[in-house]
């Protein structure tokens, strides 16, 4: 979602990087003054989500988008595409204890969840040939990023599908597949502005691409991905 605050941004900047269903906050430059991404359960939780945020001090509009998928997040480590895998709750605390340790072993996963050993190495084994959780070493921003990021909100001229793997193919930081104002939503970044430059025309370049806005993440105050990724609804 983007956020427009009238007057300082630090307080509503504040409020949302300490928000638990807040998993991106970033102060950007234009109308809008800040990029946040929540990730919640369906109705009521997402309308009491963006009731609490219009009702923060200073804030006086928020345009909303709808993600229907994450295709491309490279600081999460959990699958970010659509998956058909069903997760119990053997499976959710599974899952959420890694979070907490990554290198417990079975019989460690087999106390938080429920379940033996061997039933706990199955169950992890499974969550990774679906591709609900991922082995891998993620990369972590810290602070202010050293190279320059620009927000980008997309408009397909042809069916999403068929623009989407022309836009992965420009190697974005993030990638979702949206509802609402736009039909995707993604983050681009480059060691320098004359590269993040090359990036756009080829973007704008792109067939089957309508329109595309974008906006400079001046201050990414928080990004802190997880669980939510592969398990609940997103809006931005």
């Amino acid at each position: 979602m983007q956020i427009v605050v009238s007057g300082p941004v630090q307080p509503v900047r504040d409020a949302l990087v300490s928000m638990t269903e807040s998993t991106f906050v970033a102060d950007i430059a234009g109308h809008y003054s800040i990029d946040a991404e929540v990730r919640v359960g369906p109705d009521p939780h997402l309308r009491r989500t963006l009731d609490a945020i219009l009702q923060l001090p200073g804030v006086s509009d928020i345009r909303t988008t709808l993600y229907e998928s994450i295709e491309i997040n490279r600081f999460s480590p959990f699958h970010t595409a659509k998956a058909p895998l069903t997760l119990d709750e053997a499976d959710r605390s599974l899952i959420m204890h890694l979070q907490r340790d990554a290198r417990s072993s079975y019989r460690e996963l087999g106390e938080a969840s429920g379940l033996s050993p061997s039933g706990a190495r199955l169950r992890f084994e499974r969550l990774v040939r679906s591709g609900a959780i991922k082995v891998v070493g993620i990369p972590v921003r810290i602070g202010q990023p050293d190279t320059p990021t620009l927000g980008l909100g997309i408009r397909a001229g042809v069916p999403v599908n068929e623009l989407l793997p022309r836009i992965k193919a420009l190697d974005p930081e993030f990638l979702a597949v949206a509802i609402g104002a736009y039909d995707f939503i993604a983050t681009i970044s480059a060691d320098s502005a004359s590269e993040l430059v090359e990036v756009m025309e080829r973007l704008r370049g792109t067939e089957g691409l309508a329109e595309v806005d974008c906006w400079a993440n001046l201050k990414i105050a928080k990004e802190q991905y997880g669980q939510s990724d592969s398990l609940s609804a997103a809006s931005e």
